[in-house]
């Protein structure tokens, strides 16, 4: 086995479960090659961490001028080293939780000013600058789909410390679903990985590369539908999964609270 390969199995191995089929199939397939590469110098996963955000967020500007090409591999590029600096500090063995955070705050900065800058370009290039409100609520919803689980791992955590819940689920805590609804639950379930952005984005790419070979009018339509059916998707499932969480009572009958 060559180095390559050992080092695939030791430092994706473990985020195989996770990995969506964009990021399996296509980002590591490259980010372990710059893995290795940067393992050869004392480079610390903060800094791959902050040249994916810088790498991003220029993507997000090159798409709100209209610079589509440029811009959609630039935030490819922030994807790509979204997975290095995963694989880098399992490969230095660094798991402070404040890399965690960092990272995860890479996501709620890059993700929702791609949406807006998709928006400024489709009103920069004559779409109509309704577009650019579009993109708000797409970005919006974005961020709420992020919100919604922090919120309640923030509610959790307040009340673990407080010594109001049990932290252990017990058997009888999690709410059962009846199996007649094992359809609405996939098809909602199938609606929320539809709506992440590891799923828009190799839609947004391959759209984006295949419309160059046509005319400018069709490439500002297919980013026009693509924008709006994300900016309904990314709200409708946020609301959902809140409502739901309110209405089934789901933290209070998954934590029940600690007997006086």
């Amino acid at each position: 086995m060559n180095r390559i390969d050992e080092l695939r199995e030791k430092l994706q191995g473990p985020r195989r479960h996770a990995d969506t089929l964009y990021g399996r199939l296509v980002m590591r397939r490259l980010s372990i090659y710059v893995t290795a590469f940067l393992s050869l110098f004392p480079i610390s996963p903060f800094w791959v961490n902050l040249a994916s955000i810088l790498c991003g967020v220029a993507g997000a500007w090159m798409l709100s001028r209209g610079q589509w090409i440029a811009g959609v591999l630039l935030v490819n590029g922030w994807y790509l080293l979204d997975h290095v600096d995963g694989e880098l500090a399992r490969y230095r063995r660094v798991f402070y939780a404040t890399g965690l955070f960092f990272d995860s705050m890479a996501n709620t900065i890059v993700v929702p000013a791609a949406f807006v800058g998709i928006g400024s370009g489709l009103a920069v290039t004559g779409s109509g600058r309704a577009l650019l409100l579009t993109g708000f609520a797409a970005a919006y919803g974005s961020m709420m789909l992020f919100a919604v689980p922090y919120c309640e791992s923030a509610v959790i955590l307040q009340r673990v410390r407080q010594g109001r819940i049990r932290l252990e689920t017990t058997p009888g805590a999690v709410i059962k679903m009846p199996e007649r609804g094992s359809f609405y639950r996939n098809a909602f379930s199938f609606l929320h990985g539809l709506a992440t952005f590891p799923v828009f984005l190799p839609i947004f790419t391959a759209l984006i590369f295949g419309s160059s070979l046509v005319s400018p009018p069709f490439l500002d339509r297919a980013v026009r539908s693509i924008l709006l059916l994300y900016a309904f998707l990314t709200n409708s499932v946020w609301m959902a999964v809140m409502g739901h969480a309110v209405i089934s009572l789901k933290i209070d009958k998954r934590y029940p609270p600690v007997s006086s």
